[in-house]
C-alpha cells in the first residue's frame, strides 16, 4: 500500500496540478472514453481552486493525483437526491508517470477519510457510463450504481451518465 497524504493544493501548485489534469484528459480521449468532451478551462479550475475545492495527493512530498471536492446540491441529480449540500468527487486524475499504481485508489481513500473527519457519511460522483470503464473502476472502490440518465450540459452535449454513492461510515 502506497502512504500519501490528501492537502488542499496551495497557490504555486495550481499549474502542476491544472497539467496533471489536461494529460488524464487526452489519457481518456485516447481510450476513447468521453468523460470530459472538451477540457475545463483553466479558468475554471482556478474558481475551483479559490474555493479550495482543489486537493492534491503526495507521496514524499511529490504531487501524484488531483481531485476535486465539493460539498454541494447538484442540479442533475436533484431528482435523486433532493436539493441537499452532498460531497462530490468532481474530478480525479493521476499524474502520467504514476498511473497504474494504485495512486487513483489511495487518493479516493484519502478523499473519503478527509470526508469522515467533517462527518460526511457518503461520498458521491458521477461519471459516463460508455464503455463501463469508469463505473467498474469505481466499482471495485465500493461505489454502488445509484442512478443512470442521459444528461444534457450547458455544451449542448449529451452523455449518458451513471450517478454512483458509497457509503464510508466511521474507520
Amino acid at each position: 500500500m502506497l502512504r500519501g497524504y490528501l492537502r488542499r493544493l496551495q497557490e504555486e501548485e495550481f499549474d502542476h496540478a491544472y497539467d496533471i489534469y489536461l494529460d488524464a484528459f487526452e489519457w481518456l480521449k485516447a481510450k476513447g472514453v468521453r468523460q470530459w468532451l472538451v477540457p475545463i478551462s483553466r479558468s475554471t479550475y482556478q474558481e475551483r481552486h479559490l474555493r479550495d475545492d482543489n486537493f492534491g495527493y503526495f507521496i514524499s512530498g511529490v504531487l501524484c493525483a488531483i481531485v476535486s471536492l465539493t460539498n454541494m446540491p447538484t442540479k442533475y441529480w436533484a431528482a435523486q437526491l433532493g436539493e441537499v449540500p452532498q460531497w462530490w468527487i468532481s474530478m480525479l486524475a493521476v499524474s502520467t508517470s504514476r498511473r497504474g499504481m494504485g495512486i487513483g485508489r489511495e487518493t479516493v481513500r484519502a478523499v473519503e477519510d478527509y470526508v469522515r473527519t467533517l462527518n460526511g457519511k457518503e461520498v458521491f460522483l458521477d461519471c459516463v457510463d460508455e464503455k463501463g470503464f469508469l463505473p467498474l473502476y469505481y466499482g471495485s472502490l465500493g461505489y454502488s450504481v445509484v442512478a443512470r440518465q442521459e444528461i444534457t450540459y450547458p455544451s449542448g452535449n449529451t452523455f449518458p451518465m451513471v450517478l454512483m454513492r458509497k457509503e464510508i461510515g466511521r474507520r
